[in-house]
Parts: structure tokens; sequence; C-alpha cells
């Protein structure tokens, strides 16, 4: 074989030597990816929801779930940032009566007890019946129901001596943290007189109707907004750079 043909050859060998292993080890370094992604994911994941739990407000207990999205955990690890987390807790329980809370974080460091998160955006649920729960903590004995977009309100009152049941049509609204239920109008005929059954809400509950929903949730956070769909209300709230400290977390809002 001529020298210039052997030496085409070692070349050869040369660079089949050096471009094996790489490809190997690149080989190696993907799957090594593939395997470690998820299990840092779930890591992340568990301790997420382990350190929010130990750190909800006295009169609320329960489990959370995290899920984080935005693509490779590692790549997340890198950059210092996780792009979205989602938080879910479907057996909450406020005082007692039970409750639901979604939360969806944008842009939270890996550092989140001591920097900033760009945005929290959720909402607390609960049913008519967990509402007449709470109202029952105050004193109040009637039932609450929750319609689309409307609250009756039904219980009794003595008038004359006489036992009185009436319904009143309450309107929902949301100021400084608390869910108030107002009369709109409502009627109950007795001897063939109307009388203004809403009057008779001072008479059951002569502090109002109201909850407030503030001091389940941290103090950072901004109540918005309650809708009413068909037995359930959905409360709200939004924060901006919000750091979830043991002290944020334990801050609760109050409605005084």
């Amino acid at each position: 074989m001529p020298s210039t043909e052997r030496r085409l050859h070692r070349g050869r060998r040369i660079v089949l030597g050096i471009t094996i292993p790489i490809v190997i080890l690149a080989l190696l370094g993907f799957g090594a990816f593939l395997v470690g992604d998820p299990i840092a994911r779930t890591a992340t994941e568990k301790g997420i929801s382990d350190g929010i739990e130990q750190q909800l407000p006295p009169e609320v207990e329960g489990t959370v779930v995290t899920e984080v999205g935005g693509g490779s955990m590692i790549r997340q690890f890198i950059a210092g940032t996780i792009d979205e987390i989602s938080l879910d807790s479907d057996q909450l329980t406020v005082s007692g009566a039970p409750a639901t809370v979604h939360v969806d974080l944008r842009n939270v460091p890996t550092d989140y007890q001591n920097k900033p998160t760009e945005s929290a955006a959720g909402n607390l649920r609960f049913t008519d019946s967990a509402a007449a729960q709470l109202l029952a903590q105050q004193g109040v004995r009637g039932v609450i129901s929750f319609g689309n977009g409307i609250v009756n309100y039904s219980d009794s009152a003595t008038v004359l001596g006489q036992d009185l049941p009436f319904t009143v049509v309450l309107q929902p609204a949301l100021e400084n943290g608390v869910v108030s239920f107002t009369p709109t109008a409502a009627s109950v005929e007795i001897g063939g007189i109307d009388i203004d059954a809403s009057r008779l809400i001072d008479v059951v509950a002569p502090e109002g109707l109201s909850i407030c929903v503030a001091q389940y949730l941290p103090s950072a956070l901004q109540l918005n907004r309650v809708t009413i769909s068909e037995h359930q209300a959905v409360v709200g709230f939004s924060a901006h750079d919000i750091t979830f400290s043991e002290q944020t977390m334990a801050s609760t809002g109050s409605c005084s």
C-alpha cells in the first residue's frame, strides 16, 4: 500500500476515534437529560406543595397540588426562573367549611421565598352550603342558595308573636375583602297584606349577611371580583411582584 493511502486510512481512524466517543457522550448526556428533567420537575413540584401546606393560615387546612410548566425544568433552573406554576387545592377547609383554590403564577424565581414573583392570579371557590356554614358561625341560621347570578336567603322571624317564614333575593358585592349580600326586593303576604320581607333580614341578622374572605388569604393578594353561579361563589384575586416568604403567607387580610 502506498504511503499516501496509508496516511489517509490512518487519518480516518483518528477522526473516527475522536468522533465516536463524542457522539456516545452526547447520547449519554441527552439520555441523562431526559431522565433527569422529570425527576427535577417532580422534586420541585413536591417541594413547592410541601412548603405552601406548611405555611397555610391558621384557619385554613388542606393539601396543595403543584404543576410546573414552561418546558425543560433543568433549563429553567439554570435561568433561575420558572415560567409557569399552577397551584390547586380541591380539599381545602376555611374555618371548617369546604373550599377550593386555584392559582396561576408567572415568572417565579427559583428562590421564590426571597425574590418576587412577577404575577399571581387565581380564585377561591365555595358552595352555598359552605357559605351557610360560615354564616352559621356568626349566628345566622337561615338557608342560603346560589343561582345563576342571584342569591336567595330563606329564614323565619317572629312578627307580632307569629313565626313568619320568608325568602329574600340578595345582591352579592365585594368590598374591602368582604363578600356582602344586600336584600334587593322581596315580600311576604300575611292575611292579604304585603310586607317588605327585606326588612326581616335586620331581625335575623342585625349585623347583615357577609363573609370576610380576606382573612383566609395572604394580605398581599388583592381581591377584585365575586361571581355567583349555580351553587357556587367565586372570589377572584391577583398580585404583582409578590414574594412568597413565610411572613407573606402568615400575614392574612382583614375586613375591619
